[in-house]
């Protein structure tokens, strides 16, 4: 079969077409098509004024591009929209009733707390590039979970932790204030609701911002995160403007201390009345055999008992 795709104007197209009509309509997938970058690795949900089923004209267009992504969705094969080798065999295996039309169900996930004392790693180098046997290693020598970077991470790279029985939480890059994308970004993750998710807050361009311009991003972002289920939590780092009582009045109810020692625009210590619930480490290490370059964390109650949450296999 000829590979088809946006635009593609070819008997093939209605044969693939007649194929998709054979499923009920899309509700949401995970999209990765090449082609529409602000889809990529994002939730698509089916429009509701394009109804059901599409036509079977011949003609490759929006609505077969998207009913393509989530069949393939559906089944485990890269969402991207295109009919090419993989697409049709599967497709052709289905029919011929050689395999099933769904894969297995997914592994479901759950939020849970973190156990006093847990040692959990944030690496950006695994985010951007970790693999299943660094995963493997990193449980078989102590660690019990990492905090991987929004928009860095991909959702294979955190199943392959949690396969390897890791907890994970997400973290922004430094100082990305945008609340919206931090939660379509932990939806594409997988993350279920109850999960921490933390903003990462320090350096120069943070402590010349005016604190009262800071806290407004913090708490705009704090209303976006928690709007979705999620706990929303502050990573702070050095340098970094805002006072003790400043920090704990911000709309976040967890604080992860850096591995700096943190003072406001005063000089003074900076840290929340309620205590730390995440301390970092110094200094960063290559851990152990692992190949990892990481930063440590110890996990523990604030004062008030509350300690981060996690996503682990459930």
């Amino acid at each position: 079969m000829n590979t088809l795709r946006f635009g593609t104007k070819d008997p093939g197209v209605a044969t693939w077409q007649a194929i998709l009509n054979e499923g009920a309509k899309p509700t949401t997938w995970t999209a990765k098509n090449p082609r529409r970058s602000e889809f990529a690795g994002a939730p698509r949900s089916w429009p509701s004024e394009w109804g059901w089923p599409i036509d079977v004209d011949g003609d490759f267009g929006a609505r077969t591009e998207a009913a393509t992504e989530a069949w393939q969705d559906a089944r485990g094969l890269l969402p991207d929209g295109i009919v090419g080798a993989n697409t049709w065999s599967r497709a052709m295996a289905e029919r011929a009733g050689d395999l099933p039309t769904t894969p297995a169900p997914a592994p479901s996930v759950k939020a849970v707390n973190l156990e006093v004392g847990a040692r959990v790693v944030d690496s950006y180098p695994y985010s951007l590039g970790g693999t299943a046997k660094q995963a493997a290693a990193l449980k078989a020598s102590g660690i019990d979970g990492l905090i991987g970077y929004l928009g860095v991470i991909s959702k294979a790279r955190v199943d392959q932790l949690l396969d390897a029985g890791l907890s994970f939480g997400p973290v922004t890059l430094a100082n990305r204030f945008d609340g919206a994308a931090a939660v379509q970004q932990a939806k594409a993750l997988g993350m279920p609701a109850g999960v921490t998710v933390w903003l990462d807050v320090e350096g120069t361009s943070v402590y010349m911002t005016p604190p009262a311009e800071l806290i407004a991003k913090i708490n705009a972002w704090a209303t976006a995160v928690k709007a979705a289920g999620y706990i929303a939590g502050i990573y702070v780092g050095s340098p970094q403007p805002l006072t003790s009582e400043e920090l704990q009045a911000l709309g976040v109810t967890r604080y992860w201390n850096a591995l700096s020692r943190e003072v406001d625009r005063f000089g003074k210590l900076a840290e929340p009345s309620s205590g730390w619930c995440l301390w970092q480490m110094n200094p960063s290490v290559t851990w152990r055999d692992t190949g990892v370059f990481v930063d440590v964390n110890i996990a523990g109650q604030d004062f008030l008992g509350r300690i981060p949450s996690v996503t682990v296999r459930g």
